[in-house]
């Protein structure tokens, strides 16, 4: 009987940790070391490019919301984030490892305006959106959205 009723619980907690990772991948979208990144829908791809990328755009017909845009560079022989640019509504946020810009004006951290908070940690920055968006970025080569 107890044997029964251990196995019931294992399968039991089994489930349970296999949903929460399919509902973890399917809202995280991240890149990090020398050339990987990961979609949202959980494929992990390789290539190492220096362009500009887009991590996450909103794409209603002809109003964008959200975007979420990144940039590496080759530092002495190491690709890095050089910086990471979040479009919210009518707001550009430009973040760099030195200097955080909102449209073009620099801002101290903690900030928070018009439903968008942007906070620096010894770990991290990280801005967060009340249209549903989080990214954050560890000032060398891994951003999270």
């Amino acid at each position: 009987m107890w044997l029964c009723f251990l196995a019931l619980s294992v399968v039991s907690v089994t489930d349970v940790q296999a949903r929460q990772v399919r509902n973890h991948v399917s809202s995280i979208c991240s890149t990090w070391g020398r050339e990987h990144f990961k979609t949202f829908d959980g494929d992990v791809y390789q290539f190492p490019g220096m362009c500009e990328y887009n991590l996450v755009s909103d794409c209603h017909e002809s109003y964008q919301e959200f975007s979420v845009h990144m940039k590496r560079t080759d530092k002495d022989g190491n690709p890095t984030v050089s910086y990471v640019v979040v479009t919210i509504n009518d707001l550009l946020f430009h973040i760099t490892k030195d200097v955080v810009t909102v449209d073009d004006k620099p801002i101290k951290l903690p900030y928070y305006n018009a439903g968008v908070q942007v906070e620096k940690n010894a770990v991290y920055i990280k801005l967060q959106s009340k249209v549903g968006i989080t990214v954050m970025w560890n000032g060398d080569d891994a951003v999270m959205v």
